[in-house]
């Protein structure tokens, strides 16, 4: 009774937001706002995991980072690199992410700098290059990705995180794995 009505109505209403938050996004694509494509992606993207859409979708997600990546935004890039990386929506290409990682990370966002150090580290997709890999990785690490400085800390020597934690202003003391800032 009262209950489904209630559910039915508060599923109703959640589709028509829905709705209208996908018209005035896909309206902001439209007009060129760079900073609508991965909102929209993400917001899709959350409904899909939900299973409130279905896996096909993906496509349109795909399409909405693409819009974004064409408007130069380093985050849609990331999130298509991601896409292509695990194939999803798009076809399988650790090549394609790595050209993406690598485009997003000359606009110095800390994800692609520590995702393609990490593809270059291994030789995923792109050419193995471990000098490369460890600027990008070191970079990001500067840039506050908390993984880069993991990273770090397990592929570097102690006097190499020495230094770099001097420049960062951190200071790792490997006995306990504690880290410390600005001591």
């Amino acid at each position: 009774g009262l209950f489904l009505s209630a559910s039915s109505l508060y599923t109703a209403s959640m589709h028509e937001l829905w709705q209208r938050w996908q018209f005035y996004l896909e309206e902001a694509l439209a007009g060129g706002v760079v900073d609508a494509a991965v909102p929209a992606g993400l917001v899709l993207y959350e409904r899909i995991r939900k299973g409130h859409r279905k896996e096909d979708d993906m496509k349109v997600v795909a399409a909405y980072f693409s819009a974004g990546v064409r408007q130069g935004s380093a985050d849609a890039m990331c999130q298509l690199a991601a896409m292509y990386g695990e194939g999803r929506g798009v076809a399988l290409s650790r090549t394609r992410a790595a050209a993406l990682y690598s485009r997003a990370a000359d606009l110095d966002n800390p994800l692609a700098h520590y995702y393609i150090g990490l593809m270059l580290w291994e030789g995923d997709g792109i050419e193995e290059n471990r000098r490369q890999a460890r600027l990008h990785l070191r970079r990001a690490a500067e840039l506050g990705c908390v993984q880069a400085w993991e990273w770090m800390q397990e592929h570097s020597s102690d006097a190499e995180l020495e230094v770099f934690g001097r420049h960062l202003g951190v200071s790792k003391e490997r006995s306990d794995g504690g880290e410390h800032r600005g001591e």
